[in-house]
Formats: C-alpha cells, structure tokens, sequence
C-alpha cells in the first residue's frame, strides 16, 4: 500500500514538473516557411504568459520549433504573430496552442505552415494539413 502511494506522488510531482519528459512527454509546436519565394523571409514570435521566445527569421523550407508542457492548474497557451513579405507586408496574430480545460495533453505535436494563400496546421494524428489562418 505503502509503495502504491509513493507512486502516485511521484507520477503528480512529475507532471507539475518541466523535465517529466519520460513519464510525461513535452508538446511540440513548429512553423515552417513554406512561401514560394526564395527571398520571403518568414518571422515568427511566439509569447505566452510565462515566457516570450522571440524573434525568429526563417527562410524558405527551413523550421522553428519548441516544446513546453501544460500546467496542471490549466491556462497554457501560446500566441504568436507571423510575418513576411516586402516591407512586411503580411501580418498574422494566431493563437498556436491553447490548453484544453478538460484534459492535459502529453506529446502533441502541431506544425504551422506558412503558405502564400494562408496558414495550415497539420497535427500528430492528422496528416493532412488543414488551413486555419487567412493573411
């Protein structure tokens, strides 16, 4: 019994923690530049209540990542705002992640595209992706 119990405080004191990543895997958000010119930089900054990620410029093809876990009391999101074209042109405010009220989610992945007509998402278990964000 004694041993069922100090189970169940470890498996509560990793899921509060950052580095549960065993028990517990971080969810992952990414952005790719995938606008059909070579010269259209894309940037990407990404806020949350806790932490402001800054700036980060990415050219054709390439990828920005980052990984967080949700907090158990609730209200982890991420908003990040989305720029490219000529005198930045193009600018997008999307809400990237936001923490379902119901549940934790553990080792989500969901890439952002950036594409000349809009913004996709393609999620871990979908393998399409889906436009979600008009310029």
């Amino acid at each position: 019994m004694n041993t069922l119990i100090l189970f169940f405080i470890v498996t509560a004191l990793c899921a509060v923690s950052n580095n549960a990543s065993l028990l517990f895997p971080k969810n992952e958000i990414g952005f790719r530049n995938n606008l059909s010119s070579n010269d259209d930089v894309l940037t990407v900054h990404c806020r949350s209540d806790e932490d402001d990620l800054g700036l980060h410029f990415l050219h054709q093809v390439d990828v920005y990542t980052f990984e967080f876990g949700d907090r158990v009391f609730g209200g982890t999101y991420h908003q990040c705002v989305l720029r490219h074209g000529v005198n930045i042109q193009f600018v997008r405010e999307i809400m990237a992640y936001e923490e379902s009220p119901y549940h934790l989610r553990f080792g989500q992945l969901m890439l952002w595209e950036a594409r000349d007509d809009g913004i996709y998402l393609t999620t871990g278990d979908q393998g399409k992706a889906e436009k979600r964000y008009d310029w």
